[in-house]
């Protein structure tokens, strides 16, 4: 288990509906230096802050094995679900603890320990989830073991993309330290609403161990609306100091609008050039192309 010290008070955890939103209790601050950003390649979790975790970050790393036994036995306990602790990084009044479910169905996900500073006790009876984040989790991990074929596609797609242009991902070391939301690859991150399955949540807390098959007869293919599963690509020019390719983002464009036998859903497209604010998981805001909200490429 690792920690992100901070010493201030996520665009990037990507949330239920689309790019760009936090969960409101643990909101990462603002980058105020002039130049914050280091290579994607570098990145790997180091660095990330939430909105008054130098208070608690001290807290939290004296007591960094009661944390994680306390989370692990959260997710068992309201989610019948076995979890290994990533990283743990301080919050307001809290220590915001990223996890990985163990097996399928695979998802990233988050839990909340709240701290006490007056006493500076961490409350480990009063771990808690956020915001629907978990189920939204649930969500993803199902809907990726139903879609294995289309998922499969689509990694493929997007591996053959990473070999002919000078783009990459988010590797997975970032991605357990600070993901934190769903099912997840270096190229893409899933997130979607509970209502895309009915009542997957207490199925899945009746039998998180159901198989592929069972998932699938319980929810068929030709029954989901894609309009509750978001799905988005992001990708960084490989090369520092070099411009988004545009070429390259018009193609990855007409490929998504055209191919077949991919996963429904609402697909919305990031390219950014090399650099990412490793504070907050932001790429550049002044060097990106971007498909997304509300002009998704809806996928059937």
């Amino acid at each position: 288990m690792t920690t992100n010290p901070s010493t201030d008070d996520h665009e990037e955890n990507p949330p239920a509906n689309g790019e760009g939103e936090n969960p409101p209790d643990n909101q990462p601050s603002g980058a105020n230096d002039s130049d914050p950003y280091i290579p994607i390649q570098e990145y790997t979790g180091e660095g990330y802050e939430l909105d008054g975790g130098e208070l608690t970050q001290p807290i939290a790393n004296e007591n960094l094995p009661e944390i994680e036994e306390a989370v692990k036995k959260f997710f068992i306990d309201e989610y019948k679900t076995e979890v290994i602790v990533h990283n743990v990084v301080g919050a307001r009044e809290a220590a915001t603890v990223f996890v990985e479910s163990v097996g399928e169905p695979h998802f990233y996900s988050f839990a909340v320990v709240p701290i006490d500073l007056a006493n500076e006790n961490v409350l480990l009876e009063e771990v808690f989830s956020e915001n629907g984040q978990v189920e939204m989790a649930i969500v993803t991990g199902v809907y990726a073991m139903i879609y294995k074929e289309e998922m499969k596609n689509i990694d493929d797609y997007l591996s053959d993309i990473a070999i002919e242009y000078p783009v990459t991902g988010m590797s997975v070391e970032a991605i357990e330290n600070v993901g934190g939301s769903g099912f997840a690859t270096e190229y893409y991150y899933l997130s979607g609403l509970e209502k895309a399955f009915d009542g997957i949540v207490e199925k899945y807390k009746e039998n998180p161990e159901r198989s592929r098959d069972e998932w699938e007869e319980l929810y068929p293919k030709d029954e989901l609306d894609p309009e509750n599963i978001f799905f988005t690509i992001r990708l960084h020019m490989d090369q520092e100091n070099v411009d988004v390719d545009e070429e390259l983002f018009e193609k990855l464009e007409k490929d998504i609008e055209s191919i077949d036998n991919v996963p429904p859903g609402r697909y919305s497209i990031f390219l950014y050039d090399n650099n990412i604010d490793p504070r907050n998981l932001q790429g550049s805001r002044t060097n990106v192309m971007e498909r997304a909200v509300p002009n998704e490429i809806i996928k059937p």
